[in-house]
């Protein structure tokens, strides 16, 4: 996988090939996605983002693993950053929000993290998600605004653990 480089393009052109269209929207204002994409390759999905209730946050989209997906990898220390959110820091120390799929469950007890695909990534552990950078429209942006999306924005689309 390459390293994290920000494509505002490549994700809406990875969604057309997979699901025939795109459209970006914001959440349902409850802190879920409003809608899971479920689709078929005709279909047209949306992205709809929220960040979840439990600290530390997760910012989530309404979409899962597997399938098609960006070759970009993030890698870094698993952080709590702007918000009570869950960012990665990356090599040049920048903090990098990460969106995960719907699934993914904050880890309240204990140390905090979140569960994804079957396995627990603590704060503080080192990290690696493949996926690509994402823009974010200003419906995204306001959605998950206690966040601070105001950096790079990263896209979880595969895991390597």
């Amino acid at each position: 996988m390459k390293p994290f480089t920000r494509h505002p393009i490549l994700f809406p052109a990875l969604v057309t090939l997979a699901a025939g269209g795109l459209l970006l929207t914001g959440c349902s204002g409850t802190g879920e996605p409003a809608e899971q994409a479920t689709g078929s390759p005709t279909e047209t999905q949306r992205l709809v983002l929220g960040v979840s209730e439990e600290r530390p946050h997760a910012v989530r989209g309404n979409y899962s693993l597997g399938g098609p997906a960006m070759d970009a990898l993030a890698q870094g220390d698993l952080v709590i950053s702007a918000g009570g959110c869950l960012h990665v820091a990356t090599a040049d120390g920048a903090p990098t929000l990460l969106v995960f799929p719907q699934d993914a469950e904050p880890i309240t007890e204990g140390r905090p993290g979140i569960r994804l695909d079957s396995h627990e990534y603590l704060v503080g552990e080192r990290v690696e998600f493949g996926g690509g950078g994402l823009e974010l429209d200003a419906g995204q942006a306001g959605a998950i605004s206690r966040c601070a999306p105001e950096g790079n924005v990263f896209l979880i689309q595969s895991t390597n653990h």
